[in-house]
């Protein structure tokens, strides 16, 4: 009798051992093939968008239409019907950098795929003290994020570069005899910062980003025509 009430608690314990075993362990969930579908997809576009050029955060890449609104996601506008009237798809009003700014969008003629991004700051300079002041501030800028430009040119062509007068320079502006620009060369593609002429004996500053896969592309149409 001893034995066999010994038999069945040993019994029970054992079946108790079992059971909360089994209560402890996490359910496998079931595989959910939608959900890996939407990692993947999400993965792919991080990918992506991570072999361009960046403007603002957005890849410089993609259609004119989808990489124009993405960029008035990011507070630009619109505007038509003015400076060039077949441009006026491509030009959009804004703040880059907290400056005010006219965007121009660079797209392939033949794809209208987006290759590059100009920014002309709407701040106009008279004076070739002010305008070198405020290219060389963005000079630096530009130098702390993505090194010392591989490019760097600051001359005048014609009578500036003999003349040492604020008129003579401003006058080299006006005339294209100024070349005052800095490449840079990030992996991804090119940045160009330039003093260019605004209005008669004026000149602003012109920052030029071109995606390197996309320009390729473009030259590519470009050679495949001719």
């Amino acid at each position: 009798m001893k034995n066999f009430l010994i038999l069945i608690l040993t019994t029970m314990v054992a079946t108790l051992l079992v059971l909360l075993f089994h209560k402890g362990q996490k359910q496998e969930e079931p595989f959910n093939e939608e959900l890996e579908s939407e990692m993947m997809s999400g993965m792919q576009a991080q990918t992506k968008s991570s072999d361009h050029l960046e403007f603002m955060g957005v890849a410089i890449d993609g259609n004119l239409s989808d990489f124009r609104a993405r960029l008035i996601g990011k507070g630009f506008s619109l505007k038509k019907g003015f400076l060039l009237k077949d441009d006026s798809e491509t030009l959009l009003w804004g703040r880059f950098a907290n400056e005010d700014c006219i965007v121009q969008i660079l797209t392939n003629d033949n794809t209208q795929e987006v290759y590059g991004v100009e920014v002309l700051f709407s701040q106009r300079y008279d004076s070739w003290n002010h305008l070198l002041n405020a290219y060389t501030s963005w000079k630096k800028i530009y130098t702390e994020k993505y090194g010392s430009p591989v490019k760097d040119r600051h001359t005048f062509s014609g009578y500036a570069n003999y003349l040492n007068s604020d008129t003579s320079k401003m006058a080299a502006v006006d005339n294209g005899e100024c070349h005052y620009d800095a490449t840079f060369k990030p992996n991804k593609g090119t940045v160009m910062l330039a003093i260019v002429k605004s209005g008669f004996y004026e000149g602003r500053i012109a920052v030029l980003y071109k995606d390197r896969l996309n320009e390729q592309k473009a030259k590519s149409d470009v050679l495949d025509d001719i």
